[in-house]
Order: structure tokens, then sequence, then C-alpha cells
């Protein structure tokens, strides 16, 4: 009889253990985008928008515009935008130092937008910063491949890449306690993370955590979060918005 407890023992520890090296290949295997969707969708919310949003410091010897236009291109091109009627393309220097922008579409409906800004002159300590930014307003199931795309591009320039990644969604009318708790909930959940701190009031729910599946962190009053989480009400809409974030909600909610 005791044989049979020990077996049943190890065959439960067993099991248990395998269960949570499945769960951790799983989250290991998800990309920060795919696991950010992969909760959203976990939801119930209706879709609005997603964005990532990524920047990076050029070095001293990319500071030319017309070497910055190129790598601007570049970035395009690999994400398939071409200059049709909703292609913009700026460029302009001042004492504040030199600016280029171009923004375009994808044949699918995707907005990009790359900004280059330079500090003035070629002093030691001024600074140039590549920033792209990629909205979709029908779903979110590209961010990955875009995040790729673009994290390739500034690889090839030498760049390091810091990445955000957004989504948000809308409930219809407001949630009550309990619809936000379960909100957060299922989040905290599908992405293994730990709650950090949180903000409610009558209209907000703000959360931040940290899940050890996302790569991208932040710290925040001495502690890493990269997961970030908030619910408002909006009465003019008669609409509950979310957005969820990783590391950070850039966007006013």
């Amino acid at each position: 009889m005791e044989k049979l407890r020990i077996a049943a023992f190890f065959t439960v520890l067993f099991i248990l253990i395998l269960s949570i090296f499945n769960l951790k290949m799983h989250y290991q295997i998800n990309s920060t985008q795919t696991t950010l969707m992969n909760s959203y969708n976990n939801l119930g919310a209706e879709f609005v928008s997603s964005e990532i949003y990524i920047w990076g410091r050029i070095e001293e010897n990319q500071h030319n515009i017309s070497d910055l236009r190129a790598m601007a291109g570049d970035i395009f091109n690999k994400m398939g935008i071409r200059e049709n009627s909703e292609f913009a393309e700026i460029s302009d220097e001042d004492e504040g130092g030199r600016r280029f922008e171009m923004k375009g579409t994808t044949d699918d409906g995707i907005d990009a937008c790359i900004s280059i800004k330079t500090g003035a002159g070629r002093d030691e300590g001024s600074e140039s910063i590549l920033s792209v930014s990629v909205k979709n307003y029908a779903t979110c199931s590209s961010m990955e491949e875009a995040a790729n795309i673009i994290k390739d591009a500034f690889e090839n320039y030498h760049i390091k890449p810091v990445i955000n990644t957004i989504i948000t969604g809308s409930f219809p009318g407001r949630l009550d306690k309990n619809q936000e708790d379960d909100v957060l909930r299922r989040v905290i959940k599908s992405t293994g993370a730990k709650k950090i701190e949180g903000v409610r009031d009558k209209n907000l729910l703000s959360v931040s955590a940290y899940s050890p599946f996302i790569k991208e962190s932040v710290k925040v009053k001495g502690k890493d979060v990269n997961l970030n989480l908030a619910i408002r009400y909006n009465s003019y809409e008669s609409k509950t918005y979310i957005w969820l974030a990783a590391p950070v909600i850039t966007t006013e909610y």
C-alpha cells in the first residue's frame, strides 16, 4: 500500500513538472507580440487598433541626411509601402538639428511613420533618434511580422531597437468592478504575470505587472515592469476601452 502511495505521488509530481515545462515552452516560443495578442483575444473585446512602436539611437557616422533617407526608404521597402496618395515625405534642418519623416500605407491598410531626428552639429553628445510606428485598425495578427521586419532593418544599420507594443479594444457599455477584475485575472493568468502595482478610481483601472515570458521591460520605482493594462469607461461613447501593452502604455488614455 505504501509503495502504491509513493508511486502515485511521483506520478502526480511528474505530471505537474511536465505541465509547468510545457507552459514555459509555450510562452518562450511565443514572441512578445504573440503573447500579448493571445492574451487580448482571450478577453472577448471588440478590436480597435494595434501599434508597434520601435525606436533606437543612430550612430554618429549616420547623421548625413541622405543616409537617413536611404535608411527610412529601406525600412519602407521591407514593409511593402509604396509611394501612393497616402505617401508623404518631409525633411528639413534648423538650429535645433535635422529632421526626416516618411509616412505611408501598405496595400492592406496598415499605417506607418518613420521619423529621424538629429541634434545640431556633430559634437560629442549630439544624438540622433530613429523611430518607427506601425498602426493597424483591422487586426492585431500582423504585429509580430511587422516587428520582425523593423527589428531586422534596425540591426542591418547597427541600431539597437527598443520595442513597445499596444493593443486597444472596447466593450459595449460600462464594466462593473467584478467585470474589470475578471479582465485583469484573465490577462494575468494568460501571460503568467505578477501584479506590481495598480490604481483604481471611478472610471479607470490601471495595472502594471511583470511577466517572465515578455522580453522587454522598464524600471518603475526600482521594479521591473513589462506588462501594462488600463480600462477606462468613455461616457460619450458608452463604451469601456481597454489598453494592453508591453512593456508600457505610451498613448494617452
